[in-house]
Parts: structure tokens; sequence; C-alpha cells
């Protein structure tokens, strides 16, 4: 690259999620803040603030925006203002992505996994896996797939009156 012409970034910020020409992320130059800039042209649409860091994981879904903060809670923010709809307490560090199914938000927080109603986010269950860490989740019908630190894979059923959870196998999960 010729002198004088280096690249620069343009933000300076964490991009987790993308939706109707939005970038949302974590500005880390900023302090605690999650915000939504166009991508278009990079400009900021809102900011919102927190004592406390927020998780490089969010999912974005009919409008809202669920990201957790390091200190475990959830935020459902709007997506089109980053006015807060509601707030829920998680527990522990959140080490995976929200995920989002039939009106639920599944996270996992340290070694409980949570369905929380994702209009209010209202508790509608949690369980306790084996290990801490559950760093991965995907949906497969009405299952919920859990990896922890480990490589331990969980299979929880994601209806209204709590999972079912079970190891579907042992050992290294590269290995499955």
């Amino acid at each position: 690259v010729p002198q004088g012409l280096e690249r620069k970034p343009l933000l300076s910020f964490e991009a987790v999620a993308h939706a109707n020409e939005t970038i949302f992320g974590v500005d880390h130059a900023a302090g605690s803040s999650f915000v939504a800039r166009s991508d278009v042209d990079g400009a900021l649409l809102w900011r919102f603030k927190n004592p406390v860091e927020f998780a490089s994981a969010c999912a974005v879904a009919k409008g809202v925006v669920y990201v957790p903060n390091l200190e475990g809670k959830l935020y459902a923010l709007e997506a089109a203002t980053g006015k807060e709809l509601w707030s829920s307490e998680i527990g522990g560090f959140p080490y995976s992505m929200p995920v989002l199914a039939g009106g639920r938000i599944f996270v996992g927080s340290g070694r409980i996994m949570y369905g929380l109603d994702a209009k209010d986010g209202s508790v509608q269950w949690k369980s306790e896996m084996e290990n801490n860490g559950l760093t991965s989740l995907a949906l497969a019908s009405d299952r919920l797939l859990a990896v922890d630190e480990r490589g331990k894979v969980y299979c929880l059923r994601s209806g209204t009156t709590g999972p079912e959870a079970w190891p579907m196998f042992r050992g290294n999960a590269a290995r499955t």
C-alpha cells in the first residue's frame, strides 16, 4: 500500500447482526454502548448505553433486538429506535448468542439454559446443564441443541412447560 493510502476503519464497533439495512453491534470505543448504524453510510441511528459492557452476540427478529450484557441481563430493544422494551435477569456471563423460535428466546448463561417469553422477558423455564459455558445454540424442529465448553451436546425440548434435557454425546464434539 502506498504511503498515505493506508486503510483506516470507517467505524469502530463490533458488528454482530444485520437486518433491514441496519447493522447492530457493540461500540467498545464509546464505553458500554450497543448501537445501530446504517449499512449504507455507517451513520449512527441510535445508541443504547448501559453501565455494564454488552456481549458480542445478539439476535434480531420482528423489529426487536435481543442482546445480553456481561453481568447476565438480557435486553429487548426496539430495532428502529433503540428503546428498551424489557430486560430480564439471566444469571451470569452469556456464552451464547440468543436464539428465537415460537415466541420464545433461548439463551445460555453459565451452566443455565433459559427459555423466556419474547414479548415480556418473563422466564418460562430454566434448566441446569452439567458443565459451564453453553457456547453454541441451534434449533432443530422443536429441539434446542446446546454445546458446552467441554464439547458435550445437549438436546432440549423447547416447549412451554420446560425442557427435557439429556446429553446426546460425550467427549469431543468435533468427533460427533
